[in-house]
């Protein structure tokens, strides 16, 4: 295992998803009166749960175990709860690059 791209590639999912959530909390308009950090924390935890169960899926794919799936969909169930979001997604998401550093060319560069 290479644990400096593993880390890389979680490095790089965390800013994509940091500045999809500051763009769409700047440009979806604000219904619940929430400031500014609010509103990109709560679109972040929504992306990371969406790229957690999308990684499950892809996963499942690559592996062909059906448990690579749920583990995803958990991992994204429990990315929504505020006060375990932060360790879940990094937990979920170098275990899951772990597992496609695995499996022979599953990572690009």
């Amino acid at each position: 295992m290479d644990w400096a791209r593993i880390t890389g590639y979680v490095g790089l999912l965390c800013i994509a998803i940091s500045v999809l959530a500051s763009i769409i909390a700047a440009v979806v308009p604000d219904y619940r009166n929430m400031e500014r950090p609010e509103e990109i924390v709560r679109w972040g935890r929504y992306l990371w749960a969406y790229a957690a169960v999308t990684m499950g899926m892809f996963l499942k794919n690559k592996t062909g175990n059906i448990l690579e799936l749920f583990g995803g969909v958990l991992a994204g169930g429990l990315s929504l709860l505020p006060s375990i979001a932060p360790f879940i997604v990094l937990l979920y998401s170098f275990r899951a690059f772990r597992m496609l550093s695995k499996t022979k060319g599953s990572l690009p560069f």
